[in-house]
């Protein structure tokens, strides 16, 4: 007598087992019945590579190839990672390719969100005209794509879809989140904001996420004061990211940068449906040349905490606060753990803002119930660099984070907070 699981049963054994792809294999092989529940767990996350080969590439023509035989793969897939590798020894000029991504992604008919990265492209436009050209696309993510015109010739809005959807305006794009990291003229951040803000019935976005680094290596590196703050549809985001920058190439204060961070965080009460804010703070420019050992006294530089004090101000400001619905803050550090030494005081402040009452002792932030704070440095590391290089990046791995800054956050730990910390 053939004996089936209840479906409850297969769907619990599943979802405990997702993002476990070896042990989900052999279940696989266990009976008809898990097979299909399998299978979409197994191909719901997709990474391929990509070359200037375009859909020739070696894992994007196996997987086509895999598909063409077994078609219902296709279907499973819900998000898509494409990372572009050029051949050097092949190629010297990159070429464009958008075009290949969205041919590709037309085969896989649930896609929800792709994520593209280094991928070349003619403009940063043609690349936010990738969601248009795929109706079922929720979530565009970039990172550090290559844009060979640095400027794009952007229209006075977004051109609607042609089809009318079924919830929405009529011609909407399906696209909800757009995330962009990577070096962007300023000129072209501006207009970038200015297009999606033109835009908002044609793209309604709920979270929006702009991490442009102050590399000495980007084009116009410091110019913050005149990038934009908080965009004119952050009444309807429920996440928002921003980088700001404080310290120039040689460990000075950065005036314009803070400037422009008060402009940020003065503008936050615009965010009335603001679920998580995301803050990076980025020192890469001075951190590339003190890993480079163009710079003396690094090893007792002190990072200033000015955008956790600002912050902090912000969040117990009098009167109404500024994103009542908040649940989470994510701040992201582009320096070393060690240059945050002397951050407590500030990060006490930012708790007993966030967890604090009001006159009548209700909770101002009701909802809030995660801090995160992350160290990141160890991606701008390369071989070559140096000996300062090489020491920073042991440094940043010896240097327990339960011994350095956990004890920083135990504002938030006492207070109840899901509190995470990451040093890479």
């Amino acid at each position: 007598m053939k004996r089936t699981p209840p479906i409850e049963i297969i769907e619990y054994t599943i979802g405990f087992l997702h993002g476990e792809r070896d042990a989900l294999f052999p279940c696989t092989l266990l009976c008809r019945e898990l097979l299909s529940f399998c299978r979409s767990a197994i191909w719901e996350v997709l990474v391929v590579f990509m070359t200037e080969e375009g859909l020739n590439s070696p894992r994007i023509a196996s997987f086509l190839d895999l598909i063409r035989h077994s078609p219902d793969i296709a279907a499973c897939v819900r998000s898509l990672t494409i990372n572009y590798q050029r051949d050097i020894y092949k190629s010297t000029k990159q070429s464009p390719q958008v075009d290949a991504v969205v041919a590709f992604s037309r085969h896989l008919p649930g896609l929800r969100n792709l994520t593209l990265s280094k991928l070349p492209s003619p403009s940063l436009y043609h690349l936010l005209l990738v969601a248009r050209q795929l109706p079922t696309l929720e979530t565009l993510n970039l990172y550090f794509v290559s844009l060979i015109q640095q400027t794009s010739k952007w229209p006075p809005s977004a051109p609607p879809l042609g089809i009318v959807r079924r919830q929405g305006t009529a011609g909407s794009w399906a696209l909800r989140s757009f995330s962009f990291t990577g070096g962007l003229r300023m000129a072209e951040h501006s207009d970038l904001v200015s297009f999606l803000e033109k835009s908002t019935d044609i793209i309604p976005l709920r979270s929006f996420a702009l991490r442009v680094p102050s590399l000495i290596t980007c084009s116009e590196p410091f110019m913050a004061e005149r990038r934009p703050a908080v965009p004119n549809f952050a009444c309807n985001l429920l996440h928002f990211g921003i980088s700001v920058h404080e310290i120039l190439p040689l460990g000075d204060v950065y005036e314009g940068g803070r400037e422009h961070t008060r402009r940020v965080f003065s503008q936050l009460h615009q965010c009335q449906s603001l679920r998580s804010l995301e803050l990076q703070c980025d020192c890469s420019s001075f951190f590339w040349i003190q890993s480079n050992g163009l710079y003396s006294h690094q090893s007792s530089f002190r990072l200033p905490s000015f955008a956790i004090a600002e912050l902090a101000d912000t969040f117990s400001s009098p009167g109404a606060p500024p994103c009542p619905l908040l649940e989470s803050i994510s701040i992201e550090v582009i320096a070393p753990q060690s240059w945050l030494v002397g951050w407590g005081k500030d990060l006490a402040l930012l708790a007993s803002a966030i967890t604090g009452s009001d006159e009548e002792g209700r909770k101002r932030y009701p909802r809030f119930a995660r801090f995160h704070l992350r160290s990141a440095v160890l991606d701008l590391i390369r071989p070559g660099m140096g000996q300062s290089a090489m020491d920073y990046a042991q440094l940043q791995r010896e240097v327990k984070k339960e011994e350095f800054l956990m004890p920083m956050l135990e504002p938030f730990c006492r207070a109840g907070l899901d509190v995470e910390v990451d040093v890479c």
